[in-house]
């Protein structure tokens, strides 16, 4: 066994979160896709907020660097994330401390419980209209929807040891993953939404969860190829037996790489299982129409896609830190430091979603230099970075 973790430096506001929440892949980029064909997902809309993690030890994190720890009442008062305060999220912190109990009781090991959701916005993470009706579904601003658990062991627990609780949790009724955290090396598990999970939310007064339907990958294209096509929805995520997997509407740049990967999954299938051809075909029909989308806005010219595909990944790499005007006047750094550490980020989490795009590469420098643009000089006009 390893030694405890040392939760007041690991959970330090701005810095990594050591237990986020697994990328999740799109479904056509599924090794298994073929058996998944015979499966039925939990299938849920997948909102367009940002992703918020809450600990019973106290801490909220974007998806990938802690936001606050232990704050009190005043700081967490002032404090905003994607403009949005985090009072409603920390107040989950009392019922979380009960889901603790609840699997250390399961488990017998003393351990950390996260809960991972959506926080919903005005509008949504890349826009200020409210382009997919969440008010009208109930949603409201500054709520966590709640779409997976975390469990972290106080005292890490050796390969062998996580594969028992993996297989404890997963002969109870749960959906567990094990995941490594790349900079500790330190595994901890994901438990994925399913009726056993929200039994465990709801009895420890969590009671903010998204909603599944469970679909075979036929009813799921029949539901809601056309909501994808007419932008109703952002996509849809597919939680299987160990796997989590997403479907993007027109909003998704689909680049080349997406395409042939479909293509070369619709071969494959046409040898293997020609009843799955449908679904692809489907698949191919959505990823046609944000193509179509794109090359129509920007008279087919290929500079314009690739500022499109810019703009996307930076749009989804900025819902997942905390707003770059809130940092300025919130921190007592210096506006130098902010912006270069902004900088950065934000190309880390770009060049995740470049898809090998030549074009992508070269451009996302001057792409992100004018993007800050407006916050280079401080208040005295002085360049500063």
């Amino acid at each position: 066994m390893v030694a405890p973790l040392d939760r007041d430096t690991d959970n330090a506001p701005g810095s990594l979160l050591t237990r986020q929440w697994p990328e999740m892949r799109h479904i056509f980029q599924s090794s298994e896709f073929t058996e998944l064909l015979d499966e039925t997902a939990l299938v849920s809309e997948k909102l367009d907020g940002s992703n918020v993690a809450v600990s019973s030890r106290g801490f909220t994190s974007s998806r990938r660097n802690i936001l606050l720890n232990r704050p009190d009442p005043t700081e967490l008062e002032k404090f905003k994330f994607s403009g949005q305060k985090l009072v409603n999220a920390f107040s989950l912190v009392p019922k979380l401390l009960l889901l603790e109990k609840r699997f250390e009781s399961l488990l017998l090991l003393s351990l950390e419980v996260i809960i991972y959701g959506e926080l919903i916005q005005k509008g949504t993470a890349t826009s200020k209209e409210d382009k997919y009706g969440y008010a009208a579904k109930g949603y409201s601003a500054g709520d966590l929807y709640v779409f997976g658990c975390g469990i972290v062991f106080d005292v890490t627990q050796d390969s062998d040891q996580m594969r028992l609780a993996w297989e404890n949790l997963r002969s109870k009724g749960f959906n567990p993953t094990l995941e490594t955290d790349p900079s500790t090396n330190r595994q901890y598990l994901i438990l994925l939404m399913n009726p056993n999970l929200r039994e465990f939310l709801a009895a420890s007064g969590v009671n903010n969860f998204i909603q599944q339907t469970p679909l075979t990958l036929n009813r799921v294209i029949e539901e809601y190829t056309q909501k994808l096509v007419n932008n109703d929805i952002e996509g849809v995520v597919l939680v299987f037996n160990g796997h989590i997997f997403k479907w993007k509407g027109v909003e998704e740049s689909y680049p080349d790489l997406f395409i042939q990967q479909i293509s070369d999954l619709y071969k494959v299938l046409r040898f293997t299982k020609p009843s799955g051809l449908g679904v692809i075909e489907k698949i191919l029909e959505v990823a046609t129409a944000a193509r179509k989308i794109r090359i129509d806005a920007n008279a087919a010219k290929q500079d314009k896609l690739t500022d499109q595909h810019l703009e996307t990944a930076y749009n989804s790499a900025v819902s997942k830190f905390s707003r770059l005007e809130d940092d300025i006047s919130q921190s007592s750094e210096s506006r130098h430091t902010i912006l270069s550490r902004h900088s950065t980020r934000i190309r880390t989490e770009m060049l995740k979603d470049a898809n090998s795009n030549s074009e992508f590469m070269k451009s996302i420098d001057a792409f992100i230099r004018k993007k800050v643009e407006q916050y280079r000089t401080d208040d005295r006009n002085i360049i500063v970075v």
